[in-house]
């Protein structure tokens, strides 16, 4: 009798061990097709004009992937994109300005790509929020974030693979405290907090549908001569290769000169040297602050001089809330001078195969006196406000999308 329990018993243990044996490899089976699809159900190329689009289901259990429209195109459709009809959102997704007004003038305009939708700026993501936005417009875009050289000290972001809290004060740069004002400072890569922050938010964008990055003043937050941004860049690529979407990664370098570097980048972004009159100052460093190689430069990256240094260069009318300052010129100009003015820029960099981002929400001086959007210090085209400018930049987009 004990030994036809025994046998039992053991028959049983048997059954448990395979049953539990084909749950896990079920659970790994899923695991790994949700890691290769994360992105769900995606249109055939011959549904889409060989583009894949991201189908959005509310009903789906997972909320890894949880963006409306997320387009994802390649990595060449992308800076197609950026190259011909590529326009500066600042902060859309961060909820700056209207956001029903920016998200319907986004949907009705000739844009491909918003560039730093999601604003960083003393503050972390909301992808949340960002995803809430981005059913305002409606259709597919490709959306590109900011990661800011100014975090505040006293935020909150959770570190998902130890479920804690990030230590805000952990990431900055030595005596770069209250730099930004107070509690604030400069994040700096040589800290193991910040570069695991940077990786949690890049994961976190990527699955919220933004497949463009950008550090801003990336020699602030990184050192030339002992960088982490290899790693940094290399450990976004394959999560995004994990996800099976391909991304661009930028950063503002203004004047650092190392070949190897820049390249390390998609692409390097920054001002044109945009003049009063209108005209653009041809050098490779503003003559605002530069004088016969003396003083501080200001790279205008178009220029040779780093432009064949670096796989692709992205400018615009820069801004940093001044009067004075590239955006603050143009809006001070007549509504004809503007449009001259995008013309002219238009024509000029994309023929050289560079991209020029139109501006469709950007910051302005409130004391600025030229034209503006909802309010006073924000920019907008929208021809329900001053400066009526959108009609002009579609209609360039219109034509330069025809001629690529």
């Amino acid at each position: 009798m004990a030994y036809h329990i025994q046998k039992k018993h053991l028959f049983l243990l048997a059954i448990l061990v395979l049953a539990v044996f084909v749950v896990v490899a079920d659970m790994l089976r899923i695991d790994q097709e949700v890691r290769k699809e994360v992105l769900a159900e995606w249109q055939s190329p011959e549904d889409s004009g060989g583009e894949k689009i991201f189908r959005y289901d509310e009903n789906r259990s997972s909320n890894r992937l949880h963006a409306p429209y997320p387009s994802s195109p390649s990595k060449e459709q992308m800076l197609s994109y950026i190259k011909t009809a590529g326009c500066v959102a600042d902060g859309f997704l961060s909820g700056y300005g209207d956001e029903e007004e920016i998200g319907a003038l986004l949907a009705r305009s000739e844009c491909e790509y918003a560039h730093r939708a999601v604003e960083t700026w003393r503050e972390p993501p909301d992808f949340e929020e960002a995803v809430r936005i981005m059913k305002l417009v409606g259709r597919p875009m490709v959306y590109g974030m900011f990661i800011a050289e100014a975090i505040d000290t006293k935020d909150d972001y959770t570190y998902g693979t130890e479920s804690r809290d990030f230590s805000f004060k952990k990431m900055c740069k030595a005596g770069s405290e209250n730099y930004w004002g107070e509690h604030t400072c400069v994040p700096h890569t040589s800290r193991n907090e910040y570069r695991r922050y940077i990786d949690q938010i890049t994961k976190d964008a990527m699955e919220s549908g933004v497949r463009v990055f950008m550090f801003g003043q990336v020699f602030m937050q990184d050192d030339v001569n002992e960088t982490h941004m290899p790693e940094i860049v290399q450990s976004i690529r394959e999560y995004a290769q994990f996800l099976n979407v391909d991304i661009l990664v930028g950063a503002q370098t203004n004047d650092i000169e190392d070949e190897e570097y820049l390249r390390l980048f998609d692409f390097i972004e920054g001002g044109v040297g945009f003049r009063a009159d209108g005209s653009i100052d041809p050098g490779k460093c503003s003559s605002r602050w530069w004088k016969n190689g003396v003083g501080w430069c200001w790279a205008l990256l178009a220029h040779e001089h780093w432009r064949e240094k670096a796989n692709n260069v992205v400018v615009h009318l820069d801004w940093n809330g001044n009067i004075g300052d590239e955006m603050n010129r143009f809006a001070s100009m007549s509504r004809e001078k503007r449009a001259q003015a995008m013309r002219d820029l238009s024509s000029y960099y994309t023929s050289q195969g560079i991209s020029f981002l139109f501006p469709f929400l950007t910051p302005l001086d409130s004391a600025n006196g030229g034209c503006y959007g909802e309010k006073t210090r924000y920019y907008s085209p929208d021809n329900t406000h001053e400066c009526k400018d959108e009609n002009v930049m579609n209609e360039i987009m219109k034509e330069a999308k025809k001629n690529m």
